[in-house]
C-alpha cells in the first residue's frame, strides 16, 4: 500500500500539476528546493500519473540506495528497482558478484518490458556501456505450456543467455537439464522453475524451493531474461575474436618489452577462446568488439519514459571527475599493454549522457538552480527542509509540535515496526498532542514543507536512531548441504559395524537374478565390503579434525569393536555426569526473578533493529529460566554478529531491575572494551551503574570499582579473568554471564565453577554446535541457538580475482576515505611485514599495524584494542582475526592467496566484515597468472556466489563444529570423536542419553533388515546421471523411519526427474518394506526362486492369533515355521515382481495393524 498521505497532497499543489501536464519528448523542468524524501513523494506521484517507466539518476551510488529505500518505503506494492553500478574499478573485470548480478538483470529486464516501473540508479552506473534493448530482448525466452521445445536447442540457447549448467539448480543464473524435467533460476524470479515436458511439448511449468528442490505452485508462462549482461552465441563469439585478432594484429607492433609481452598473452587466450565459440568470464570487456552499438542504461526508456535528475551539477561534477580518474588509469594500462585502445569507448562521458537524457521528457530535482546545461523549459521553486535529530529531547518536540499545529500543520510520525508504531502513539500522548498521524513506513528522515503544510517525522528524527529496515530482493538464504552430498570417491567412511574404510564408488551388481547398485568400500589389505544402498544409514562420509588422516580398519577383526566399545563407555560416563550434574542443579534453590517490568519492555522496545525469531525465542527459554527458582545454566550459541549481545543484556537488564548484580566475564581485554561500550550504548539513560575490570584500568579505578561492587553501587562489572580473583566481592551477584568459556584455562575454569554456585549463569559461544549433538542433549544441557542472522545486514559484495594493486590501492583508500578500517589477511607470517610495506607504499596515508598469533598475548592485545578504538585503520594479520573480534567500522576484507585457505576459514573471515547497516566488501585474490587448481577454483566460486548470510557450508564447517562439540562436552571427548567420525560420536551421544534417561539398562538395539528379493531395484545413470545426487537420494531412502517419510521422497523424485521407471518404482517399495520390517523387528527378507522368507528377530511382537488372521486371509500362499526363530513364507509363484511386492506389503501391514506400539525402541 502506497503512504497516499505523503504523496497527494504534492498533487494538488499548482507546480506539481503545470509540471505534470508539459511532460514530453525533449522538454525539461526544473524543480528547486525539495529534500531527499519530498523527490521521493514526487517520483511516486509522477508514477501513479503519467504510467510510464521512469529512471531516477542520483550523483553517488549512496544517494541512489537512499533513494531507493525511500521509495520501497513509500510505495512497497509498486515496481520499484535499483540499478547498481558495477563495484570494480573501470578496465577490471575479473571478479563478478551475484546480488550485483541480480539487480542489474532485474532492472534492465524490467525495462526492457517497458512496463511502468521506477529504476534508481547512479552516475556511476550510468556511464558504463551496456547492450542494446533489442539485444537485450532477442536473447529473453518465453516458454508457455502447450508450446513446443528442442530440449537439445534449448541447452544451447541457456549457455548463450548466460546460464551455467549444474547438477543441481539452487542459485540464480543456473539450469540444469534431466531427461524430461528442465530445471531453470532467472534473475528475475525468487523461486526457480521446473518445465515438465511430455516428449516435446510443455506439460507443466512450476516454481521449485531450491533447498528443498520441492514443487511450490503452477503457472502458465515463465519470461526468462538473460543471466548476464553480454549474451552471445557461438557465432558472435567467433566474429567478436575476429574483431578483437585484428585490433591486437594493429597495435603489437607499437609495443616491445614487457607491455608486448602482457598484450600478446592476456589476449591471445581470448582470441583463442572466442575464435573457438567458447564463453569466459572476462569476455565483458569486449562489449564493443559484440555489440558495437551498445549503449547506455538510458536508452532502455521509450521515447515517452521520464528521467529524473537528483543534483544535476553534481552529476556532471561526479563523470567529469570520473573520466579524469578513469582517463589517468587508461594511458597507464594502455601503455603497460594490459588494456587494448578501444577499451576507452566502454564508458560514456558528460556530453552523451547529456544527449540522450535531452530526448526524453526529463525533470531536474536541486537544491539550488543549476541544470548542468541541460536545456529546461521552466523553474518551479518549492522549499522544504529536514528538521534536525531531536535525539530524544522531548521538550524540544513538544515546542516545535506546538508551533506547527498552531500553524494548521499536518503532522505525521514514521514508524518502522508496530513495535515503534505503539511507542510512538504512546510518545505523542505523553506529549499532549492530538491529532498526530502515524504511518507504516521505514523513512530515513522526514521533512517540513510550507507549501504542503506538512511536517513528517522519522524515527531517526524524534529518537535518534537509525531505522534498519531493508528493501532488496532476498538471494537465496542457503540451507545446510546435506552430508552425503559431498561424498567422493576416495573419502573415507565409517560403517557402523565394521569401522573405518575408503569409498570407491557406487557399483551396480548381479546379484542372483537381481541387479542392484552397491556402495563399494575397501578396508586395509584390500577387502571389500559391498553395502547395499538399502543399509546406506549404516554408514557416513567420516569428518574428523583438519583433514586428519584416520586409521583404516581390517574387515572382520576386533579391533573396531574394542574401539566402539571403549568410546561408548567414555560417552555412557559422561551422560551419566550430565544427568547427575543436572538433576543436582534441579535440587538447588536459588533467586526465581521477578517477571518483566514497564522498563523492562520499554529497555526491549529501544533496540533498534528488528529482532530475529531465534533471538526472541531465546530471550523468552532465558526469561523462563531466570523466573524459575532453580538456579540457570544455560548455552546460548550463534555466530559473531547474530545477536547474542542484545540477548545477555536483557537478560542483564531483568536481573537489575531485580535489585541484583550481574557479572560478565570475557577471556581479552578487547572484548572486556568491546562490551563495556555496548552495554554503556544499550543502558544510556536507564538508571544502571556499569564497572569495568581489566589489565587497561589504572590501580586507582580498579579499587574504586572493587569498593563499589561490594557496596552494590555497581550494578553489572564486565571483565577479564581479574573478575574471578580473590578480592572481587559481590554484595548481591544473580547473574554470571560468561561469553566463549572455553577460552579461559583449566584454573580459571575450577574458579569459575565455585562463583557459580546457587546463581544464574548464562554462556555464550560463538563456535556453531552441530544440530546432531543439541538435538541429543535436549533435556541434558540448557542451549539456546541462534542461526537465523539479523535481517537488516546487507550481504557481503564479494569478489574473487587475480591479485592487482590498482584494485587493492583503491578498495582501501575507498574504505579509508569512508571513515571506515580494512582487514588485510595475509596467512604466512615469515613475509608479513614486507606485505604491510608493500601495502604503506600503494597507500601512503593508510595507518598500518600488524597483527599475528606468534606474537606475545599482550602485545597482540594492544594491537587490537589500538585497532578496535580507530588509532589504525588497516590491520595486516594472520587467520587471527576469523574468530571473535566485532569491530562494526571494518567493512573491507582482502584476503591475499586465498587459494592456500579452506572454504571454512574463507566463510568465517567473511563474517568479520558486513556488521553494520554500511555495505561490505571482500576480495578474495589469487596470485598472477596461477593456474588454480580444481578444489581451490570450486571453493572461491562457492563463497563467491553464496553471498547470503548463513549460506550455511555445513560440511566445510564441520571443523569448527567438532571444536563446538569439544567445547560443550570436554576437550577430552575430542579423541572419541576422531576415533569413531562425528556422525557416529553424536549417534552414540543420543543412544547413550535416550537410554539413561529413560532408566533403561537395556535397550532394544535399532534392526536394519537385509532384504534381498530377486528383482532389480536401483536409480539408473539415465534417470538420475549425478552419482552424488543419487547417493544422497539412497541415503535418504535408507534413514525413512515412517511410511510418510517415504511417500514424501517419492513424490519428491518424481517431480524433480520425471516418472519413474519400474526399477526405480520398486526401490521404492523396498523402502517401505524396510521401514515395516524395522517396525516389526524383522532381521531380514529372503528371496530362493519362487520362496520368500520373512525372518523375524527373537524379540519381536508377533503372537499366533496375528499369525492365524493372515492366514485366514492369504490362505495356502503362505506357511509359518515357529521351532526357531518365527518365519513366515510366502509362495511367490506365477506373481511378477510389483505384484509380489504388493502382497509382502499387505502382510507386514497387516501384521503392524495388530501391534499398537510396533516399532517403539
Amino acid at each position: 500500500m502506497i503512504c497516499s498521505q505523503l504523496v497527494w497532497p504534492w498533487k494538488e499543489i499548482r507546480q506539481y500539476r503545470q509540471l505534470k501536464e508539459n511532460l514530453r519528448p525533449g522538454a525539461g523542468h526544473l524543480v528547486v528546493g525539495l529534500t531527499d524524501l519530498p523527490r521521493s513523494c514526487w517520483t511516486v506521484a509522477l508514477e501513479e500519473d503519467v504510467h510510464v517507466p521512469i529512471l531516477v539518476i542520483t550523483s553517488s551510488a549512496e544517494a541512489a540506495k537512499k533513494t531507493y529505500a525511500d521509495l520501497v518505503s513509500l510505495a512497497p506494492q509498486k515496481q520499484v528497482f535499483f540499478f547498481p553500478h558495477v563495484e570494480l574499478l573501470p578496465y577490471e573485470v575479473y571478479a563478478r558478484n551475484l546480488e550485483i548480478g541480480a539487480q542489474r538483470i532485474t532492472a534492465l529486464h524490467k525495462m526492457a518490458g517497458q512496463e511502468p516501473v521506477v529504476v534508481v540508479t547512479s552516475v556511476e552506473a550510468l556511464i558504463r556501456r551496456t547492450v542494446s534493448r533489442e539485444t537485450f530482448n532477442a536473447h529473453t525466452l518465453t516458454l508457455a505450456t502447450g508450446s513446443r521445445i528442442d530440449i537439445l536447442q534449448l541447452s544451447v540457447l541457456f549457455i548463450n543467455m548466460g546460464y551455467s549448467k549444474e547438477n543441481l539448480v539452487e542459485i540464480p543464473g543456473t539450469f540444469s537439464i534431466r531427461g524430461g524435467i528442465i530445471d531453470v533460476y532467472p534473475f528475475t524470479e525468487n523461486h526457480p522453475v521446473r518445465v515438465e515436458l511430455f516428449d516435446d511439448e510443455i506439460e507443466s511449468i512450476r516454481f521449485f524451493d531450491p533447498d528443498t528442490q520441492r514443487s511450490l505452485e503452477e503457472i502458465g508462462q515463465v519470461i526468462l531474461p538473460p543471466a548476464r549482461e553480454l549474451p552471445a552465441n557461438s557465432e558472435l563469439l567467433i566474429s567478436a575474436g575476429r574483431r578483437l585478432e585484428q585490433e591486437l594484429t594493429r597495435v603489437l607492433p607499437s609495443y616491445s618489452g614487457a607491455a608486448k609481452r602482457n598484450l600478446r598473452e592476456k589476449f591471445s587466450f581470448y582470441v583463442e577462446q572466442m575464435s573457438q565459440g567458447i564463453w569466459m568470464d572476462g569476455m565483458e570487456q569486449f562489449l564493443l568488439y559484440f555489440y558495437p552499438k551498445a549503449g547506455s542504461v538510458l536508452n532502455y526508456l521509450p521515447p515517452t519514459g521520464l528521467v529524473i535528475v537528483h543534483e544535476p551539477d553534481s552529476v556532471r561534477q561526479t563523470v567529469e571527475k570520473m573520466r579524469k580518474q578513469m582517463d589517468s588509469w587508461y594511458y597507464d594500462l594502455l601503455e603497460e599493454g594490459k588494456i587494448l585502445p578501444s577499451f576507452g569507448q566502454n564508458f560514456l562521458d558528460f556530453a552523451e549522457l547529456k544527449e540522450v537524457i535531452t530526448g526524453y521528457p526529463f525533470v531536474l530535482l536541486a537544491q539550488l538552480p543549476e541544470t548542468a546545461g541541460l536545456p529546461v523549459q521552466d523553474k518551479h521553486d518549492l522549499i522544504s527542509r529536514e528538521l534536525p535529530s531531536y535525539k530524544g529531547q522531548m521538550h524540544l518536540l513538544a515546542e516545535d509540535l506546538k508551533y506547527y499545529q498552531q500553524q494548521k500543520y499536518h503532522i505525521l510520525f514514521s514508524a518502522s515496526s508496530s513495535v515503534r508504531k505503539e511507542k510512538l502513539k504512546e510518545l505523542s500522548q505523553e506529549l499532549g498532542m492530538e491529532g498526530i498521524e502515524i504511518i507504516d513506513a521505514a523513512l530515513s528522515r522526514g521533512f517540513e514543507s510550507p507549501v504542503t503544510k506538512m511536517l513528517v517525522l522519522s524515527e531517526t528524527d524524534i529518537l535518534g536512531q537509525t531505522t534498519h529496515a531493508k528493501a532488496r530482493r532476498p538471494l537465496r538464504k542457503g540451507e545446510k548441504i546435506a552430508t552425503f552430498l559431498d561424498l567422493k570417491v576416495g573419502d573415507y567412511v565409517v560403517h557402523v559395524n565394521h569401522g573405518i574404510g575408503r569409498y570407491l564408488g557406487v557399483v551396480r551388481l548381479d546379484i542372483g537374478d537381481a541387479q542392484r547398485d552397491y556402495f563399494d568400500i575397501r578396508y586395509a589389505g584390500e577387502d571389500k565390503l559391498y553395502v547395499p544402498t538399502d543399509q546406506v544409514d549404516l554408514i557416513q562420509k567420516y569428518v574428523g579434525a583438519d583433514g586428519q588422516t584416520p586409521k583404516v580398519y581390517k574387515l572382520g577383526g576386533t579391533e573396531w569393536n574394542r574401539v566402539k566399545t571403549k568410546v561408548r563407555n567414555s560417552v555412557q560416563d559422561m551422560a551419566k555426569e550430565l544427568l547427575a550434574l543436572y538433576a543436582a542443579r534441579e535440587a538447588v534453590k536459588g533467586h526465581g526473578f521477578s517477571t518483566d517490568t514497564v522498563w523492562q519492555k520499554e529497555f526491549e522496545d529501544a533496540f533498534p533493529y528488528p529482532e530475529t525469531p531465534d533471538q526472541l525465542r531465546a530471550v523468552e527459554e532465558i526469561k523462563k529460566d531466570m523466573e524459575n527458582s532453580k538456579p540457570m545454566e544455560r548455552l546460548l550459541c550463534g555466530d559473531v554478529g547474530y545477536g547474542k549481545t542484545e540477548v545477555a543484556l536483557r537478560a542483564a537488564f531483568k536481573a537489575v531491575m531485580d535489585g541484583k548484580q550481574v557479572a560478565v566475564l570475557v577471556p581479552t581485554t578487547v572484548l572486556a572494551q568491546q562490551h563495556q561500550r555496548t552495554f554503556e550504548e544499550r543502558f544510556s539513560g536507564m538508571p544502571v551503574t556499569i564497572g569495568v575490570l581489566s589489565r587497561f584500568k589504572s590501580a586507582k579505578e580498579t579499587a574504586q570499582t572493587l569498593k563499589d561492587l561490594a557496596q552494590g553501587m555497581v550494578d553489572i562489572v564486565i571483565g577479564t579473568h581479574r573478575l574471578i580473583s580473590k578480592d572481587v566481592r559481590f554484595k548481591d551477584l544473580g547473574l554470571l554471564i560468561i561469553d566463549e568459556e572455553q577460552r579461559f584455562g583449566v584454573g580459571h575454569k575450577e574458579k569459575i565453577k565455585n562463583m557459580k554456585q546457587n546463581i544464574d549463569v548464562l554462556t555464550l559461544t560463538a563456535t556453531p554446535i552441530p544440530r546432531t549433538l543439541h538435538m541429543s542433549l535436549v533435556g541434558v544441557r540448557d542451549m539456546s541457538v541462534i542461526e537465523t542472522p539479523p535481517e537488516d545486514r546487507q550481504p557481503v559484495q564479494t569478489y574473487v580475482m587475480e591479485y592487482q594493486d590498482r584494485v587493492i590501492k583503491e578498495a582501501i583508500s575507498r574504505e579509508i576515505g569512508r571513515g571506515g578500517q580494512v582487514y588485510f589477511v595475509h596467512n604466512r607470517i615469515n613475509n608479513i611485514y614486507r606485505s604491510a610495506s608493500q601495502i604503506q607504499e600503494l597507500v601512503p596515508e593508510a595507518k598500518i599495524v600488524v597483527g599475528h598469533g606468534q606474537m606475545k598475548e599482550h602485545e597482540l592485545e594492544t594491537v587490537m584494542l589500538d585497532f578496535v578504538e580507530g588509532k589504525y585503520n588497516v590491520l595486516v594479520c594472520t587467520t587471527i582475526v576469523e574468530s571473535g573480534l566485532d569491530i562494526p567500522n571494518v567493512n573491507t576484507l582482502i584476503v591475499d592467496e586465498a587459494d592456500h585457505l579452506g572454504l571454512s576459514q574463507l566463510y568465517q573471515l567473511r563474517g568479520r566484515v558486513g556488521r553494520s547497516n554500511r555495505q561490505a566488501f571482500a576480495y578474495f585474490t589469487y596470485r598472477k597468472d596461477k593456474i588454480l587448481s580444481g578444489i581451490a577454483k570450486k571453493r572461491l566460486t562457492a563463497i563467491r556466489d553464496f553471498t547470503e548470510l548463513g549460506s550455511g557450508f555445513k560440511i566445510a564447517m564441520r571443523d569448527m563444529e567438532i571444536r563446538g562439540a569439544g567445547n560443550i562436552l570436554g576437550p577430552e571427548q575430542h579423541g572419541h570423536i576422531l576415533a569413531v567420525g562425528f556422525d557416529l560420536y553424536c549417534r552414540l551421544v543420543e543412544e547413550e542419553v535416550n537410554k539413561q534417561r529413560q532408566g533403561q539398562t537395556q535397550a532394544l538395539e535399532k534392526i536394519t533388515p537385509s532384504l534381498e528379493l530377486n528383482m532389480d531395484a536401483y536409480i539408473p545413470d539415465n534417470y538420475v546421471l549425478e552419482s552424488d545426487l543419487k547417493i544422497e537420494l539412497y541415503k535418504r531412502l535408507a534413514a525413512a523411519e515412517e511410511l510418510k517419510d517415504v511417500d514424501d521422497l517419492e513424490y519428491e523424485v518424481e517431480d524433480r526427474f520425471g516418472v519413474m521407471p519400474e526399477v526405480v518404482r520398486n526401490l521404492f517399495v523396498l523402502g517401505k518394506l524396510k521401514v515395516l520390517a524395522q517396525k516389526l523387528r524383522i532381521n531380514g527378507i529372503f528371496q530362493q526362486k519362487q520362496l520368500i522368507t520373512i525372518r523375524f528377530a527373537p524379540d519381536h511382537a508377533v503372537v499366533g492369533n496375528h499369525l492365524a488372521e493372515i492366514a485366514q486371509e492369504f490362505g495356502r500362499r503362505i506357511s509359518f515355521s515357529v521351532s526357531g526363530d518365527l518365519e513366515i513364507r510366502v509362495n511367490a509363484g506365477g506373481c511378477l515382481p510389483p505384484r509380489v511386492l504388493q502382497i509382502l506389503l499387505s502382510i507386514l501391514t497387516k501384521l503392524l495393524g495388530f501391534i499398537p506400539k510396533a516399532g517403539v525402541v
